[in-house]
This record gives C-alpha cells, structure tokens and sequence, in this order.
C-alpha cells in the first residue's frame, strides 16, 4: 500500500516514467538502479512505462518482485560491491 501510495504522488498528467518515480522517490525506497532494473525485468514492467498507466495488478507484481529480488540478493550475500 506505502508503494501505491507513493506512485499516486506523481502528479497526475505527469509523464513520469515507473523507473525515474521509483529512484526519485521522496519516502526513500532505497533501492538503487542495479537492483531497480532487476525489480522492473522480474515485474514485467518496462522502465518507461509511465506511472500514470500502471494498474492495482502492475504494483502488485512490482511489490512482489521488490520482495523478490531483495530477499535474493540478501541470500546471496549482495552484490560484489556491497561486500568489506
């Protein structure tokens, strides 16, 4: 629902694309862009895709796959970067 919530504060009209709002985002998701891309791949969400068009079922999916996706990456000790 915070996801939702969070895609609605794109202002209506705007031509903001899913990718750029989640980056952007003013509640701090936190999820950087290597992860991000892999997020939108497993939602089946094109990164351009405007925000405007998603559906109740598109931000289901993306929540699913950001669950997804972390909790993998947690299990694989994160990316070589992120690693002391």
């Amino acid at each position: 629902e915070a996801l939702w919530a969070m895609l609605r504060d794109v202002p209506e009209g705007s031509k903001a694309t899913v990718k750029k709002a989640l980056v952007s985002a003013k509640s701090g998701l936190g999820i950087g862009n290597g992860y991000l891309q892999d997020v939108l791949y497993e939602a089946g969400i094109l990164p351009m895709r405007r925000v405007s068009d998603m559906s109740g079922d598109d931000v289901a999916r993306l929540c699913n796959a950001i669950k997804s996706v972390i909790h993998k990456a947690v299990e694989l000790g994160g990316r070589d970067v992120e690693r002391d």
